[in-house]
């Protein structure tokens, strides 16, 4: 091989090595700053479990049961974090949650459960700390009927995100219409918050 072609060589893989590398760093940011919002999500969530009796939390919403009880919307949000904290081998599947009846009725139960989950997230802002950054998505709770798609821990961590909002956002109406106050950011998203923000 001659110099010339030595010296582009040698340049090429500098190179490809800057970009992967600067990826790299983009990544490791973003998913910094997702953990972020969600570790504060939960901290809204937290403050808002914390308020409330257990009466409160667990009392069905009158007239309807799609709604179901402010319990199992944080269950629900909760037992998401926890299938994306504790999926292994790359797979993660929302289908197979847990749904632990005392996290929907107990709400020293949510509090503990949630506040595993904040330090499992706290754990991923370490650096090595994180999983793998490719995942694979499953769907479906049987095997004949199981179905898979690629997405990575920064695409499911703002998937998470904007699920527990929209949770947040039908507790918020629930409490309200039993004149229990909830924070007046809960259940909005941190951009909506934030161009209310600049008006």
């Amino acid at each position: 091989m001659s110099d010339i072609n030595r010296s582009t060589n040698t340049h090429q893989t500098r190179r490809a090595d800057s970009v992967s590398g600067s990826a790299g760093q983009e990544a490791g940011e973003l998913r910094t700053f997702l953990i972020d919002e969600n570790l504060g999500l939960l901290k809204q969530g937290r403050e808002v479990i914390a308020s409330l009796s257990a009466g409160e939390y667990s009392r069905p919403l009158e007239g309807t049961r799609a709604a179901g009880t402010v319990g199992k919307h944080f269950r629900h949000v909760l037992n998401f974090y926890q299938n994306l904290c504790e999926h292994t081998e790359g797979v993660l599947n929302y289908d197979t949650r847990i749904r632990d009846p005392d996290v929907e009725n107990r709400p020293e139960s949510a509090l503990k459960l949630l506040g595993d989950i904040e330090s499992m997230l706290n754990e991923w802002r370490n650096p090595g700390g994180s999983r793998e950054q490719s995942i694979v998505i499953a769907i479906g709770n049987g095997s004949e009927s199981m179905h898979r798609m690629e997405s990575s821990l920064e695409r499911e961590l703002k998937f998470v995100l904007e699920h527990s909002l929209h949770h947040y956002a039908i507790i918020s109406m629930v409490l309200n219409s039993r004149n229990i106050p909830v924070p007046p950011e809960f259940g909005i998203a941190p951009s909506t918050l934030a161009f209310l923000g600049r008006r």
